[in-house]
């Protein structure tokens, strides 16, 4: 067995990595109509019906590393010094049709043709360290020997470890060539972070890219920006003081709401399964509440007036919608529940109410309010359930009811109604399983989460962690959250709670699959959390250079400049973070230092002093605070000669 050293340097060639060895196994049904019968024969043959694959040029040292592999031996790729997986080969063969299929051809008109059919693929997580240490940096495909050999079969054979960052592809990332890595990313996973140095555009670039999906449509995405005092209420659930709805004062209670996330998976979930409802041919566009108001005898004759009118125009004084049930409580002498009304019409104004005077007691009352509802009458009732029974000790104003006390009402009564079937969840989570199976959902859903190190991770997310993994989500996989005993509140137009009518996270919390999760973080600032390893293997990591990024964006951000001008200032700005890259190894800096174009956004490119001034101002102080602690007098020269290289004067 011989091991040989893949690199991914390029673009390309990470490309290909994800597209044909890490990501999914290729079927063989994908070369039906690129080569004959008898080739794909052989791939079955000698591979089997699934297969990765990798591919070399016909360049005089690629193809003596093809001729010499043999079945069985090692392929370890690595990527800006990292290894990223290790495979075995099971079978080789040349074949360009094949090749273009897969990767298309070089710039001379060649290809990958001499292909090799790799199985037994296993990630990689080595730290960047651990290569520096074993000087291993090669060029091109080749063969290990000695001890480099040793030393990467020492490193390919350890536990995983955490990676440094494992990167996407250092190409030239313009907004629409992000949005292109992100909707590649996305393919694989349905959460990634972009991570690069401050000012390089990562925020930035995820708004653009997510504004663009929906169409600038906010309900279809939540931006959240993480900070250390951020945690598991904020962002999961917790219990918070709420004056409620229904209490007798205004002393709060502590009940369990929901945090911005699963408030907005909460969201997503019941726009989903309007989806389903407006599929199966029902008319309601919500999922509907259920009500009970009180109605006084001794000011309106509700009995008398539906008798006679059948639908009554009542004060709307919470938000109700079309399809939502309405219970009267006809106080007085009689404290029962009469009436089981439904919402025909919302929001209608009082010179387009129904005429109903003749069943005011004192037809001289001002009944002229701002709007009104539409209540039609299904049935009278003649229940004894009492509103002691269930648990209403004082109705002044309109309140929701939960399922158990639809339940209490309708089962005494023993009354339901084709229209009037109340939404249980065991009704819906079969129609949502049944779509969510069939792939139905087709609208996709955006969360942001800026400066997502920026918390602890571990605390904010909880048992949410193991949920992201795209097999554990949907309805299938509730997760138990920690107040998950207690019912759930929303706060109402009012600032007030008031439980759930309806909860779809019943059985537990989950998260929607047709959501899709964004961080950005820079991993050098030294006040965040660390992105622990069980994370960090749940996403998608893109790393954006500021050498990238700069001139397309400033393009952007300074209109009033010329290409020239930019080229020139893109230059300047190379030119530093060249310095920070090579004169900064000895403070220990690296890429991930460098300056981003954001910091320069506001230069003047016509005042030769402006450029200066942002240097010193703002540039210098995070010079001087990478380098802390380092000798001053070395320290000064890193800095003159980063102010050389951006072409101004360093004032000490």
């Amino acid at each position: 067995m011989e091991l040989y050293f893949c690199p991914c340097s390029n673009s390309v060639a990470y490309s290909h990595f994800l597209d044909t060895i890490r990501n999914v196994k290729i079927t063989q049904d994908e070369l039906n109509g690129v080569v004959q019968q008898e080739v794909i024969d052989e791939i079955i043959t000698n591979v089997g019906t699934e297969y990765r694959l990798w591919g070399l040029t016909s360049d005089p040292s690629d193809l003596r590393n093809f001729q010499q592999l043999q079945v069985g031996d090692i392929l370890v790729f690595y990527h800006n010094g990292r290894l990223l997986g290790k495979c075995s080969l099971k079978y080789k063969m040349d074949n360009s049709d094949i090749a273009v299929h897969h990767w298309q051809t070089l710039e001379d008109g060649g290809t990958w043709n001499n292909l090799l059919f790799v199985d037994d693929f296993v990630e990689l997580y080595v730290e960047s360290t651990k290569l520096d240490e074993s000087r291993l940096f090669r060029q091109g495909f080749s063969k290990m020997n000695g001890a480099d050999k040793d030393r990467i079969m020492e490193l390919i054979n350890l536990p995983p470890q955490a990676p440094t960052m494992v990167t996407a592809p250092t190409q030239a990332i313009n907004n629409t060539s992000l949005n292109q890595i992100i909707d590649d990313a996305f393919k694989n996973h349905k959460q990634i972070v972009l991570t690069g140095a401050p000012g390089t555009g990562k925020t930035y670039g995820a708004k653009k890219y997510v504004e663009s999906q929906t169409s600038y449509d906010k309900s279809k995405y939540r931006f959240v920006q993480f900070h250390p005092s951020y945690d598991y209420s904020d962002f999961v659930e917790g219990l918070r003081p709420v004056i409620l709805e229904n209490s007798f004062n205004d002393d709060p209670t502590f009940v369990r709401v929901d945090g911005v996330f699963k408030a907005f998976c909460r969201e997503i979930i019941l726009n989903n399964y309007k989806e389903i409802t407006r599929n199966a041919i029902n008319q309601n566009q919500h999922i509907k509440k259920y009500w009970i108001r009180s109605c006084n005898p001794n000011r309106y004759k509700v009995t008398e007036a539906y008798q006679e009118l059948q639908v009554i125009d009542w004060t709307q004084s919470k938000n109700y919608n079309v399809g939502d049930i309405v219970y009267l409580y006809t106080s007085g002498a009689i404290k029962k529940i009469t009436h089981k009304c439904i919402v025909e019409r919302v929001n209608i104004p009082f010179d387009e109410t129904i005429d109903d005077r003749k069943f005011w007691v004192n037809e001289d009352e001002d009944w002229n309010k701002d709007r009104y509802i539409r209540l039609r009458l299904l049935n009278t009732l003649d229940t004894e359930t009492t509103l002691d029974e269930l648990g209403i000790y004082r109705l002044q104003g309109p309140i929701t009811l939960t399922e158990e006390q639809v339940s209490k009402i309708e089962h005494n009564d023993n009354i339901q109604s084709e229209e009037d079937n109340v939404i249980d969840f065991e009704t819906f989570k079969e129609k949502y399983l049944e779509l969510e199976e069939k792939d139905k959902f087709k609208t996709k859903y955006y969360f942001v989460i800026d400066e997502i190190n920026r918390a602890d991770l571990s605390k904010v997310f909880g048992e949410l962690m193991y949920g992201l993994e795209e097999s554990y989500r949907g309805i299938k996989h509730p997760i138990k959250t920690q107040y998950k005993n207690l019912t759930t509140h929303i706060i109402n137009q009012n600032g007030k709670g008031e439980p759930l009518t309806f909860d779809c996270f019943k059985e537990g919390f989950f998260i929607p699959t047709n959501l899709y999760i964004i961080g950005t973080m820079n991993d050098i600032d030294k006040s965040v959390e660390a992105f622990d390893f069980a994370l960090r293997r749940r996403f998608e990591w893109i790393e954006v250079m500021a050498k990238d990024v700069a001139k397309d964006s400033l393009t952007e951000m300074l209109t009033n400049a010329n290409t020239t001008q930019i080229d020139d200032l893109v230059a300047k700005i190379n030119a530093l973070n060249d310095v920070i890259s090579n004169e900064g190894k000895s403070f220990g800096l690296s890429d991930a230092y460098h300056i981003g174009h954001a910091y320069f956004k506001n230069v003047d490119v016509n005042d030769p002093l402006s450029l200066e001034k942002i240097f010193n101002r703002n540039i210098v102080s995070i010079l001087r605070e990478y380098t802390r602690g380092r000798d001053t007098e070395y320290v000064d020269e890193f800095i003159e000669n980063c102010a050389i290289a951006l072409g101004v004067n360093y004032n000490k």
